[in-house]
């Protein structure tokens, strides 16, 4: 089937994923935690991303402040100052205030090529693209217009993702 006008955007079409991992991480306290302070299971409460997990916190803010990374992988180092002071407490609620904190990472980013192709469904052009060649399962696209008119190249289009683990 040859390709509609509105779907030749997605002949090249691919999606990127994306892993990041803190390797360690440490924090600068304003003065020193209650004894009874547990470390293993620290929560954060931040204007950006509110109250969540330490882990949770991490890995938003490093992937918020980048851009787009190009690299294949790397290693990295990451060091946050926090003013007015980041407030850290533990699953008892005893709180801390952080004024840095310091993170050792690894990320890599990898392209799931998708092979798009046109097809007919149901009297309408469909495009749908898979791949099972990657680390995380059976990917699958499916995109197909939304409104009646297929041939106008200004048509909107849904799309469905859909991704098997098993």
């Amino acid at each position: 089937m040859d390709w509609p006008v509105w779907l030749e955007k997605l002949t090249g079409f691919s999606l990127s994923q994306y892993k990041f991992r803190a390797l360690e991480s440490s924090m600068t306290l304003d003065g020193f935690p209650p004894g009874e302070f547990n470390q293993e299971k620290l929560w954060v409460s931040s204007s950006d991303f509110g109250h969540i997990p330490l882990d949770d916190y991490i890995y938003m803010r490093h992937t918020s402040s980048r851009k787009r990374l190009e690299l294949k992988s790397q290693i990295g180092e990451v060091t946050w100052s926090f003013d007015p002071p980041l407030l850290v407490n533990d699953d008892n609620k005893i709180e801390v205030n952080c004024l840095a904190m310091t993170v050792k990472f690894f990320e890599s980013k990898s392209d799931i090529d998708l092979d798009m192709k046109c097809k007919e469904y149901m009297g309408k052009p469909v495009a749908y693209g898979i791949n099972d060649n990657n680390d995380i399962g059976r990917v699958a696209l499916i995109a197909s217009p939304s409104n009646s008119a297929p041939e106008n190249e200004d048509v909107k289009f849904n799309l469905t993702i859909s991704l098997d683990t098993t």
